[in-house]
């Protein structure tokens, strides 16, 4: 007969916890249904939740600084119709310490003029232009004073990313757009939001990772291991007593 001790009660019961606790996470950093996650700087607004919007293109799950993409929209708070056709929006995120198999998937960039996707600072993501993708040298305001010029567009719509995080701490995927009112100039000099100039920008993105094991189990754990042996012990009395009766 198979003897369970204390200690492999025990082991077993962690484990368990262990497997438990390992499951992967997935957690969604996309601009579809998620709009109000994405805060939106520039224009005079500041950390201001964006609207969710449609996309002229067709696109379902962009954001807008208005509610209806163009200046005659609600604009978020602070916005300025005068702005310079610059802004960025941002969805911050934490990464557990001691995750694993972290990585972040993306698909669906789009917007109106140009835009660039950003983890961290790092550009991962670009695409231009509103009406049709242009490749090659063009410009991108990224910091809203200046112009990387030339810029190379390579429309990176999707990819796979699994470095460039930080475990333990904070995180920022960025959208940055450029409203330009020229659909298929890359070179176009950014321009003041309008009744008739949309200003959007989207994408689809998953982060997955796989939590840490702690080192040592949570209270709540080991009470509920605890719980366990004593549970499994009760039982093994029972048998011995119904066997010896």
């Amino acid at each position: 007969m198979k003897v369970f001790t204390v200690d492999k009660i025990a082991t077993l019961l962690f484990v368990g916890l262990s497997a438990h606790t390992a499951l992967a996470v997935t957690v969604n950093l996309g601009t579809p249904g998620n709009a109000a996650s994405w805060l939106i700087t520039g224009g005079g607004a500041s950390l201001a939740p964006a609207f969710p919007l449609n996309c002229t293109s067709g696109e379902v799950g962009c954001i807008s600084t208005s509610s209806n993409g163009f200046s005659t929209g609600t604009l978020v708070t602070g916005f300025s119709v005068s702005n310079s056709g610059y802004w960025y929006a941002d969805n911050t995120f934490t990464i557990p310490a001691g995750a694993t198999n972290v990585a972040l998937s993306f698909s669906g960039l789009a917007g109106d003029d140009r835009v660039v996707l950003e983890l961290n600072g790092t550009i991962i993501g670009n695409v231009c232009c509103a009406s049709g993708l242009v490749y090659g040298n063009g410009i991108m305001m990224l910091n809203g004073v200046s112009y990387v010029n030339p810029f190379d567009f390579t429309n990176v719509l999707s990819g796979t990313v699994t470095t460039g995080f930080v475990i333990g701490g904070t995180n920022t995927l960025r959208l940055i757009e450029n409203n330009t009112n020229a659909l298929l100039n890359s070179s176009a000099l950014n321009v003041n939001f309008s009744a008739v100039d949309q200003e959007n920008a989207g994408v689809t993105a998953t982060l997955t990772y796989t939590p840490g094991i702690p080192a040592t189990p949570a209270p709540s754990s080991l009470l509920l291991i605890a719980v366990g042996i004593l549970a499994l012990l009760g039982w093994a009395a029972a048998r011995r007593r119904h066997r010896v009766a």
